[in-house]
């Protein structure tokens, strides 16, 4: 009997990254494979730093600057291939940062966290619009939650954000009675009861 055997040509067969070839550590790229055939499977990719990833384009993040050297190993039309690229993390800002209140109508403290000494532009983005300053005060008017997001710009351009969900929580409404005997300075004890609703 005879059989057909499909082969597919290794050779020309191509597989590439798609991927800026300069970037700056903190900051979230993704990364993907091009072939001229398909499909593309089982894909490996070894980031350079000991990350190892299996996805077909993953979200990845260098923390740190240097050279790297990106290999994605992948099955293409049957055929086993690899495609490396040259990467050139420069240094970025980790952005962190905190703040001082929780309660609507209550001026809230922004404050990064940042060590970098070189950043030259912080910018916040409130619910209201974006506010140029490096540590801001911010006034939340109605409860809910909210996205406030740093963005921070260092001296090498390399531009890093961070966004956090706030929850604002209404004012407590203080209030108590005092329950008889009157308070007086002799006698039996005052009682107090919270009247502050939850």
């Amino acid at each position: 009997s005879t059989q057909v055997v499909s082969v597919n040509n290794a050779a020309t067969t191509t597989l590439g990254i798609t991927a800026e070839s300069s970037i700056c550590s903190h900051q979230e790229k993704l990364y993907s494979l091009v072939s001229n055939a398909t499909p593309i499977e089982e894909v490996v990719w070894d980031f350079g730093n000991g990350e190892i990833v299996e996805a077909d384009a993953p979200a990845f993040v260098y923390t740190g600057p240097g050279g790297f050297i990106i290999t994605a190993n992948a099955v293409v039309n049957q055929c086993i291939k690899q495609a490396t690229q040259l990467m050139d993390v420069k240094r970025g800002a980790q952005v962190l940062f905190d703040y001082s209140s929780q309660c609507e109508d209550t001026p809230t403290a922004f404050t990064h966290q940042l060590t970098d000494g070189d950043i030259v532009e912080y910018r916040w983005t409130f619910p209201s619009g974006d506010v140029v300053e490096e540590n801001p005060v911010y006034t939340f008017a109605t409860t809910g939650l909210f996205n406030v997001t740093l963005h921070v710009e260092n001296s090498l351009g390399c531009e890093t954000m961070l966004t956090k969900n706030i929850n604002m929580y209404s004012q407590p409404q203080v209030n108590f009675a005092v329950l008889p005997p009157p308070f007086s300075c002799s006698g039996p004890p005052a009682e107090f009861s919270d009247l502050t609703p939850p």
